[in-house]
């Protein structure tokens, strides 16, 4: 019998329901510290397979990668920048993608011995075809997240976009005011530190929500829908 369109993708997130969750790429418990390349692979694994289950735009939010000594907003960029490619690379963007978006230069110095600067502050990003479809990578070298009102000039509206630690989830109204329409982002990669823990999401499966103790990560709590910070910080520091 003919279950309709959508009987696959139910029995498919069911299967994935059944098998026991992955805690976070843990490098350093101690310090929240985790695997880039491991998270590189999965934030990949779940980009295509968002794409793949019919979103056109998907988010990838992962930890500030930067030490405390790499505080500056020019070294936050070089180590976001970094992994960005990497994580184009794995989805078929190849070594030398095309740039988009605001200028990435970085200049040294700065204002009365500052630190070193970028040229501009803003979105940019990476653009790649791949069968016939054409990808862009978007992240946002700004603090806020007004950059995002500027949206509309890398997505056409046609192409797959890749929004890379824009943290959607966590904007106030306030901070939605004049930005564009946002609500059909799927979130294909999730990972930021909650308190002693972490929350986790790698499309399809649900949203994790990770103590971390003893030198590993418990789960605590587990839904479908997305986390709230609040729930989530309840989950995690419940004794």
């Amino acid at each position: 019998a003919y279950l309709g369109p959508h009987a696959s993708a139910k029995a498919h997130r069911a299967s994935v329901r059944m098998e026991e969750p992955r805690p976070p790429p843990l490098k350093d418990v101690r310090r929240l510290s985790v695997d880039l390349g491991e998270v590189a692979a999965r934030a990949a694994a779940g980009c295509t397979s968002a794409w793949a289950a019919g979103a056109r735009r998907v988010s990838v939010d992962i930890p500030q990668i930067s030490s405390v000594d790499r505080s500056t907003t020019a070294r936050r960029f070089e180590d976001d920048n970094s992994f960005l490619l990497s994580l184009v690379g794995r989805l078929g963007g190849g070594r030398s993608p095309e740039a988009v978006g605001v200028s990435t230069d970085i200049m040294e110095g700065g204002f009365e011995g500052g630190g070193d600067y970028l040229r501009e502050e803003g979105l940019y990003g990476y653009r790649w075809r791949k069968g016939g479809e054409v990808y862009t990578a978007v992240a946002n070298s700004e603090v806020d997240a007004g950059a995002l009102k500027g949206l509309g000039a890398l997505d056409d509206g046609a192409g797959r976009v890749l929004l890379f630690n824009c943290a959607l989830a966590r904007l106030s109204w306030l901070d939605r005011w004049g930005l564009p329409d946002l609500s059909d982002v799927e979130p294909a990669y999730l990972l930021r530190r909650q308190g002693p823990g972490f929350v986790s999401r790698q499309h399809p499966e649900d949203y994790y929500a990770w103590r971390l103790e003893g030198g590993k990560a418990t789960l605590v709590l587990r839904q479908a829908e997305p986390l709230t910070a609040r729930d989530a910080e309840r989950a995690i520091s419940a004794r």
